[in-house]
């Protein structure tokens, strides 16, 4: 899940970083469709519907030029994709009341918040597995400086090998890759920890009803 994340994340960045919708912003949401599908492993047939709606309406961010169309396209594919995964065990859209709804959305929020710690457990949980390396880590440590006192020396004598380390690094640029990044990995994030959350149960509206004098008044 966490390189489903990233991937998504990387895809969002070239999207983001145009200002513009285009091809990248389809390809950013059907991956998180095709993600849903295979990593949420989404089991409903009206899951699986909704992610492909979304798919269909992010074909829009390449074919439409006007933002008061790609906008709403926008809105649908993530309310869809966002359906999607609510309804990756159990429920359907064709069953939903308002009271339900509002549940589900508040489900939702709150996993959304913890996808990133979500996608990131099987790192976290590896970390024991790390200790192994400490030997090579001190062994880094160590080689690093020198490594790094004798490049110093090869640059300063040969204008040659001083070129390699003449890198053209824009921070702001780099800075707002990064943001974009992690913004669609959060994103893409959350909505797989919602696909795998506990599903939530029916909820119904209150037993009364307004009546006809409520109603006109």
């Amino acid at each position: 899940m966490l390189a489903a994340a990233l991937l998504i994340g990387l895809v969002a960045d070239q999207a983001l970083r145009t200002g513009t919708f285009g091809l990248a912003a389809s390809v950013a949401i059907a991956l998180i469709a095709l993600a849903l599908l295979v990593v949420g492993r989404v089991s409903t047939l009206s899951a699986r519907v909704l992610a492909v709606g979304g798919i269909a309406f992010a074909v829009w961010f390449t074919l439409r030029a006007s933002p008061w169309l790609l906008w709403p396209d926008l809105a649908a594919s993530l309310i869809l994709l966002g359906f999607s995964a609510s309804f990756a065990w159990r429920g359907s859209l064709a069953d939903i009341g308002v009271a339900e709804l509002a549940a589900r959305a508040v489900h939702a929020a709150l996993n959304g918040l913890s996808g990133s710690a979500f996608v990131a457990r099987p790192l976290i949980q590896a970390r024991t597995r790390l200790a192994t390396a400490a030997p090579i880590a001190r062994g880094l440590l160590i080689a690093t400086p020198i490594a790094l006192v004798l490049g110093l020396l090869l640059a300063a004598a040969d204008p040659v090998f001083a070129s390699f380390f003449q890198l053209n690094v824009d921070l702001g640029q780099l800075t707002l890759d990064a943001f974009f990044v992690i913004a669609g990995s959060v994103v893409a994030a959350g909505l797989l920890r919602l696909a795998a959350a506990e599903p939530i149960g029916r909820v119904d509206g209150p037993k009364w009803r307004l009546g006809a004098i409520e109603g006109l008044i």
